[in-house]
């Protein structure tokens, strides 16, 4: 049975969010790689966790920018794992955290 029409309405929050690490013609800061691989690390605690049902790395331009992209169980984990992250990166350059869908 189809339940609501199978369209997803807008009243749920995303649960899923991006992490980017870009740069500014000369590569991806050594900063911003460093708060990258803790984020990894602690994403692929959360996932082992149950906590994230998806993660997915995806190299986004020639300089090594990277958009690792998270899914979450429930919208509670979602706005917990995105505000750690966030605190994480806090005054590094080149470093955005972003809610937004996963590609499929």
């Amino acid at each position: 049975a189809n339940m609501g029409g199978g369209k997803e309405t807008g009243s749920s929050p995303p649960q899923s969010f991006s992490i980017y690490a870009l740069s500014r013609g000369k590569g991806v800061p050594e900063e911003a790689r460093k708060v990258l691989d803790k984020a990894r690390a602690f994403l692929k605690m959360a996932r082992e966790q149950g906590t994230v049902t998806r993660l997915t790395d995806q190299r986004i331009g020639l300089e090594g920018e990277t958009r690792v992209c998270v899914e979450l169980k429930d919208a509670d984990s979602s706005s917990e794992l995105f505000s750690h992250i966030q605190q994480m990166s806090l005054g590094v350059d080149l470093i955005n955290v972003k809610i937004e869908s996963c590609p499929q």
